[in-house]
């Protein structure tokens, strides 16, 4: 074999291996491409559904909600034994229940979002707080509005409390919850 035979083989060899690390690059970019794509997608609608729950809430469109004490209606369709079963609160005046949350989510205002805190804005009940988006309300009687609202709301839909309060803090409107054992030993 002489020199330029060798020498042949040896760019035919660094050829391929030239095209497939070039084929390897091409297909982690695309991944990379394919994940970032993704991730940018899954940001934009939570930060689209964040907006307009903002939107709404900054607009005054809120702000019409009946703040008067008044039981919460469980409309469930289970049995009142299961419903035992579960330990659900009985029916507790809104106003209880929103001290209840603010108990569990701030020491009833001792721990409070340093971002409201700061503006002299309150939100002692971890409502609104998405990640780092944080709502804030300009009195404690906006915020007991606000999450009165969502309440009525949630119970109009037909969910039970217990499926409520597992809903308010963890986004999962389940039977039961930590959350839910938590709210029901505070009395």
């Amino acid at each position: 074999m002489d020199i330029q035979t060798r020498v042949v083989k040896k760019k035919k060899w660094f050829n391929k291996l030239k095209q497939n690390t070039e084929r390897f690059l091409i297909y982690i970019f695309a991944l990379i491409g394919m994940l970032a794509t993704l991730n940018f997608a899954i940001n934009t609608f939570r930060e689209a559904g964040e907006w307009y729950f903002h939107e709404r809430i900054s607009s005054g469109v809120m702000v019409s909600a009946v703040t008067h004490a008044e039981p919460i209606e469980v409309h469930s369709v289970k049995s009142e034994r299961e419903q035992e079963e579960t330990q659900a609160p009985l029916l507790l005046e809104i106003d209880e229940i929103i001290d209840r949350i603010a108990i569990l989510e701030s020491s009833n205002g001792k721990n409070q979002p340093k971002y409201c805190t700061d503006r002299g804005l309150i939100n002692k009940w971890g409502y609104g707080i998405y990640g780092d988006k944080i709502l804030c309300f300009k009195s404690e009687e906006e915020g007991r509005k606000e999450i009165s609202r969502w309440f009525k709301e949630k119970s109009k839909n037909g969910y039970s409390i217990s499926q409520m309060l597992c809903g308010y803090n963890t986004g999962n409107f389940s039977e039961d919850c930590e959350y839910l054992q938590a709210f029901n030993s505070l009395n």
